[in-house]
């Protein structure tokens, strides 16, 4: 199952999407769900992991080589 996640920068959850089947990748998902359109027209910026690579200019992602157990404390899409 994928189920899509967006939260405010203190990690309280806004918005549970539908789930999807566990297979769709979670760039697609988010497309699916419209999130990426969403946030770029309101302006609100994305951090995400590496699986939105190439979402675009308003979505940031994890360095390469950098280890997520290092972000602790920090929130994710």
């Amino acid at each position: 199952m994928n189920v899509q996640l967006v939260t405010d920068p203190a990690g309280e959850v806004l918005w549970i999407s539908p789930a999807l089947p566990g297979r769709t990748h979670d760039l697609t998902a988010a497309r699916t769900h419209r999130i990426l359109r969403i946030c770029e027209r309101q302006g609100v910026p994305i951090l995400a992991d590496r699986a939105y690579q190439g979402a675009g200019p308003w979505v940031t992602t994890d360095p390469v080589g950098h280890s997520c157990s290092d972000c602790e404390g920090e929130v994710q899409a």
